[in-house]
């Protein structure tokens, strides 16, 4: 090999060299720009980690108050819970009360079966009641025909009264006046044995 040929190879592998030397700049400020960008990139996502958790504080925050709330919601419910059993306890009354209701209702109606039938009883009788009393208007008019002929009779016995009822004060005052002669003879009678003696 001579002189020329390894100058040749030095000066190619200068150049070579140089490229690989820029390239290395290159990467080198290429990796620099990585850096840089990773760094923007890691202060970005803390930042929003930061954010992330301050939210994920405020979410746990929420949280809590919502525990407080559903406890105070399952206490709500419980307490309906017991009022609803309360309610069936009084439906299940209600339905036993409407079920003695039902069956008054059909006693009642059984009564009133009965009250109908009677009723119907009563309007036959009635019915005969009202024959009688047709009869018995009749009657009453025969017996209103012979008293005004009575009233008639009635009047001549009125004036016979009147002339006998003279007469009875006519004998009362007669038999008034001898008995008052028989006293007074009495006691005179009396009054003799008792002078005798």
């Amino acid at each position: 090999m001579d002189s020329a040929a390894v100058e040749e190879i030095k000066r190619h592998f200068g150049v070579v060299a140089e490229g690989l030397r820029s390239d290395m700049r290159v990467i080198a400020e290429g990796q620099d720009i990585v850096r840089e960008g990773l760094e923007r990139l890691d202060n970005r996502m803390e930042t929003r980690f930061e954010r992330v958790e301050t939210r994920l504080d405020r979410v746990d925050i929420r949280l809590d108050r919502v525990d407080v709330r559903l406890e105070h919601v399952e206490t709500r419910i419980d307490q309906v819970d017991k009022r609803l059993g309360q309610v069936d306890t009084r439906l299940e009354q209600v339905d036993t009360r409407l079920e003695q209701v039902d069956t008054r209702l059909e006693q009642v109606d059984t009564r009133l079966g009965q009250v109908d039938t009677r009723l119907e009883q009563v309007d036959t009788r009635l019915g005969q009641v009202d024959t009688r009393l047709g009869q018995v208007d009749t009657r009453l008019g025969q017996v209103d025909t012979r008293l005004g002929h009575v009233e008639d009779g009635l009047g001549g016995l009125n004036g016979k009264v009147a002339g006998l009822t003279d007469i009875v004060q006519r004998v009362y005052s007669e038999l008034t006046g001898r008995l008052k002669d028989h006293d007074q003879r009495l006691a005179a009678l009396e009054r003799k044995p008792a002078k005798s003696r």
